[in-house]
């Protein structure tokens, strides 16, 4: 779509058109995604002998210190993005020591593109031989900040949203609005690294499709969804897809009947199908996986950016092309084993790219069965998404 004139903006500043979202909830989200934003991600500090170093201003954040300039022989890679970028804080947690190679991360928890730019933005400045970009599963939760900037984000979001109402409903419009801002930042990123010279990757993001049942309590009221769970849970799986199917037909967005539609499929081996069901649930309720994951391809395609798809890697890995709780601990955060396939993959595409950072492949093995500690806490995980009505959704 065309770009939003500025003077449509400022008419909706004047007419004080009211915000969908609130401020970040907890003082602690008020203090990472707010309060500290005021400031760089790093302050450059030099010593008396001359020497200098970047050192990391976020609190929560994994990133470590580092030199300025870049020292000789240095190949830097800066990862950015939200969480799950700070589950790659590095390859030594691999066992694996490739000289020269000098990681960066600057996940955080809870930002989405508008901050990750920001933090882009900055470590263009640092010499970085390699950025990869991890972004998607915070897009469209917007946590307001005091201020200018974040209200006219916000309200340039209502805008593009009311655009996409002309034609969707409510909830699609959302999500398309969600999809179409993260798709112009990462464009604008992809177009200032291949001016700057500096190679980009952008990864697609993998999910827990097959264990994380929707937020809410089970639809019991509804006829089709009730006797579709009575006939599930007595392993008629036929006649309780039947049932999800008709709820379906009455409501779209009944996730329940979708999700455990994707289950009875399951259960009759049916997995491609299956897995179809399961990512309607993620791209009905949040706009991904598969839906943001295809915008991610295609800006990198389109922008000779490099393209890790960890979507398709976590998939190949699992069993039956459908992912859960061996790989995840939650919806999206994968168990630290799998860090030798994420990086296993970025360091192919960095390669594919021709850059010299990763002259080599990173080994990689697949994981073992997860530990008895791990299946516990795997477990409580999926309790809490089953009986979660003390957890608010992201609506």
């Amino acid at each position: 779509m065309p770009d939003i004139p500025l003077l449509n903006i400022l008419v909706l500043v004047l007419l004080g058109i009211l915000s969908q979202t609130g401020f970040a909830q907890t003082p602690e989200q008020a203090a990472v995604l707010c309060a500290d934003l005021e400031k760089p991600f790093f302050s450059v500090v030099c010593a008396k002998d001359g020497s200098c170093r970047a050192v990391p201003q976020r609190r929560e954040g994994s990133a470590q210190e580092f030199s300025v300039p870049k020292p000789a022989g240095v190949k830097r890679v800066f990862v950015l993005g939200e969480s799950v970028a700070s589950l790659l804080y590095t390859v030594d947690a691999l066992n694996v020591k490739v000289a020269g190679l000098e990681v960066i991360n600057c996940g955080m928890g809870g930002y989405e593109t508008s901050r990750i730019q920001d933090v882009f933005r900055e470590i263009l400045n640092y010499e970085p031989d390699l950025i990869v970009v991890l972004s998607g599963n915070n897009e469209g939760r917007t946590f307001r900040c005091p201020g200018f900037s974040s209200a006219m984000r916000e309200r340039r979001a209502r805008l593009v949203e009311r655009f996409y109402g002309l034609w969707n409903d409510a909830r699609l419009a959302r999500i398309k609005t969600s999809l179409k801002i993260q798709e112009t930042r990462l464009d604008a990123m992809a177009v200032l690294a291949r001016k700057r010279k500096v190679p980009l990757i952008l990864c697609t993001l993998p999910a827990n499709i097959g264990g994380m049942p929707p937020f809410g309590a089970l639809p019991l009221a509804g006829g089709h969804f009730a006797a579709g769970m009575v006939l599930f849970e007595k392993g008629e799986f036929e006649k309780a897809a039947v049932k999800f199917e008709l709820e379906l037909r009455a409501n779209r967005y009944d996730l329940f009947s979708r999700f455990y539609l994707g289950k009875t499929r399951e259960a009759l081996k049916r997995f491609g199908v299956a897995r179809e069901s399961y990512l309607g649930v993620l791209e009905l309720s949040a706009g991904g996986s598969a839906t943001r994951n295809h915008m991610i391809r295609q800006v990198a395609a389109r922008r000779g950016a490099g393209l890790c798809d960890l979507e398709s890697a976590f998939y190949a890995s699992s069993k039956n092309g459908i992912t859960g709780f061996t790989q995840f601990t939650d919806a999206m955060h994968w168990w630290p084993s799998y860090n030798s396939l994420a990086w296993y993959e970025i360091a192919r595409t960095a390669r594919g790219m021709g850059t010299a950072v990763f002259k080599a492949p990173l080994p990689y093995s697949p994981p073992g069965l997860l530990s008895e500690e791990d299946l516990k806490k795997s477990f409580s995980y999926a309790l809490a998404y089953i009986d979660n009505s003390c957890l608010s959704p992201d609506d």
